[in-house]
């Protein structure tokens, strides 16, 4: 088994992960790429030995973060085997783009993990500048594709033991995790945020494990880092096309959730507050027409309780993964979003 580390991410390397007798890698110019928080991603501009078009010039590898501290927590939040194993056996199975894997694999001893991937075409979403309204329909559209193909398919998803589970005792986990960073993230932000946002964070604190026990929908296939920051636009001849990267949170849950998670975070308030409603029901369309049976209003309940969860992200990643200037201003700007997309949906009242 190869593994990688990012010191040793080269040109031989490169050859033995992905060259063949297509060709061989003969020249590889490596760089850092991308602002990943919990690994360490490079691109890698690749000469092979042949003229062959069919070739990738360009790939991104991904390897275990540098940092220690935040290595050895994914190594044991199993983020690294998850995105290994979801372009083994999934990633073909659904509806949305994601990069073409080129090699990929994982160490079970000690953690470590490579994946190489063609570049996809695109420009990379910003969570702070947000996007536009036609870019959220994009995203809708994206998140239908990836949901759909699993819907209310437990059977289909069960025995891949290594997906985020989405049981009573992950949501007690998770609230017991939210309860621990809150006190840290209030610390750190109570300069940056409204006394309102921080008075939501507390709120959460006593009635998280409610809300994320509260949903509705039949489990499917679900990203649970379904943002920006993480999706690839590109342009079609219809409009914009979304390529969905980083799948190393992916797992069993409410699909719902991934959409809220996406417009809350993506657009500026009065833009989501504008189009929130009517792009909620195009994912209702776009989950009905690749075949989907849904309840509208199961749909709409669990994307109302779905604001939620980037306001729990901010609090509990702000905490845990290596601290960036661009990172803390990311989370500030979640909570932000967030906290105003739970009280335009009124959440409160949903979980009081």
């Amino acid at each position: 088994m190869a593994t990688a580390h990012p010191s040793v991410v080269d040109a031989p390397l490169l050859d033995r992960l992905v060259g063949g007798p297509h060709g061989r890698v003969v020249n590889a110019v490596v760089e850092p790429h991308g602002t990943g928080q919990l690994a360490t991603t490079l691109r890698a501009r690749i000469a092979w030995s042949t003229d062959d078009p069919s070739l990738p010039t360009q790939v991104v590898v991904k390897v275990a973060a540098s940092d220690t501290g935040t290595r050895d927590a994914q190594r044991r939040a199993v983020t690294y085997r998850r995105e290994v194993e979801f372009y083994r056996h999934l990633a073909d199975r659904i509806l949305t783009a994601t990069p073409r894997c080129l090699h990929c694999d994982f160490d079970d001893t000690t953690g470590s993990f490579t994946l190489v991937m063609e570049e996809a075409k695109g420009t990379p979403g910003n969570q702070l500048l947000g996007c536009t309204a036609e870019e959220a329909s994009a995203i809708v559209e994206a998140a239908a594709g990836l949901h759909a193909p699993f819907w209310n398919r437990s059977d289909l998803l069960l025995p891949h033991t290594w997906l985020s589970p989405n049981d009573t005792s992950a949501h007690r986990y998770r609230s017991d995790r939210y309860r621990a960073c809150v006190p840290g993230f209030i610390e750190r932000y109570r300069d940056r945020l409204s006394p309102e946002v921080l008075d939501t964070a507390r709120w959460l604190d006593d009635h998280l494990f409610t809300a994320l026990t509260a949903h509705r929908c039949p489990p499917c296939l679900v990203h649970n880092d379904f943002r920006l920051d993480n999706m690839l636009f590109s342009r079609g001849a219809n409009g914009p096309l979304v390529t969905v990267v980083d799948w190393q949170t992916v797992g069993i849950g409410s699909g719902p959730v991934d959409l809220a998670y996406a417009l809350g975070s993506g657009l500026g308030t009065p833009l989501r507050v504008a189009v929130e409603h009517s792009l909620v029901d195009e994912y209702i369309g776009a989950l009905e027409q690749h075949g989907a049976t849904v309840v509208a209003e199961d749909v709409r309940r669990d994307y109302r309780l779905g604001s939620i969860d980037g306001l729990v992200m901010a609090v509990i990643a702000s905490q845990v993964v290596m601290r960036t200037s661009r990172g803390d201003e990311m989370f500030a700007v979640m909570a932000e979003r967030h906290a105003h997309q739970m009280h335009d949906l009124a959440v409160q009242e949903l979980v009081n």
